[in-house]
């Protein structure tokens, strides 16, 4: 399974915001030889990585500045972060202009930008209910599940929801997994 750079970009985003370029140094500091490579040459926000490379600094990152604390809440922190940070001109104008139920549709066409195995299905969406499927997809990672939890909740906070609430869900079928997330606001 393969991620997109701009995927591993939003780590390297969150790490300059939240701890400026020693908390950079001190990831770098952590990679292995072939990952500092591809540091060295830049992330490049169209090309597509390992996901191994994504779950290691996403892991390095908790290590390090979140030793103590509860994985899945900064986890969702890092998520939303990006929904926040990763503006282009697109998804600005989506955010301001569309609503939760819009921005789901968008984001289940956006899915395969970011991830190159799997789809996002919407199973319901009315005001106030949506229930996402990420299916098909070959690996379940934590850490990935509970990143793509925190963007969905602050997209849809971007939208005008209030009061968001997410379940997410994970279930194995056929040697495939399954993330499911049930969400509602006001």
């Amino acid at each position: 399974m393969k991620v997109k750079g701009i995927v591993i970009e939003s780590s390297i985003d969150y790490i300059k915001e939240k701890f400026g370029d020693d908390g950079i140094q001190k990831i770098i500091s952590q990679l292995t030889p072939e990952e500092k490579t591809i540091f060295q040459f830049g992330i490049c926000k169209a090309m597509w990585y390992e996901v191994d490379f994504h779950i290691h600094i996403t892991d390095l990152i908790l290590k390090t500045f979140y030793p103590d604390q509860e994985p899945v809440k900064i986890l969702r922190e890092i998520g939303a972060f990006t929904a926040e940070h990763d503006q282009n001109s697109i998804k600005k104008i989506v955010y301001r202009l569309g609503t939760p139920v819009f921005m789901a549709h968008f984001g289940s066409w956006n899915f395969n930008r970011f991830y190159d195995v799997g789809k996002i299905k919407v199973l319901k969406s009315d005001s106030g209910t949506l229930i996402l499927i990420a299916d098909d997809l070959p690996m379940y990672h934590e850490y990935i599940f509970e990143r793509m939890a925190g963007w969905m909740k602050r997209a849809i906070e971007l939208c005008g929801g209030q009061e968001v609430s997410i379940d997410p869900t994970v279930k194995k079928v056929n040697e495939r997994f399954q993330l499911i997330f049930q969400m509602t606001w006001k």
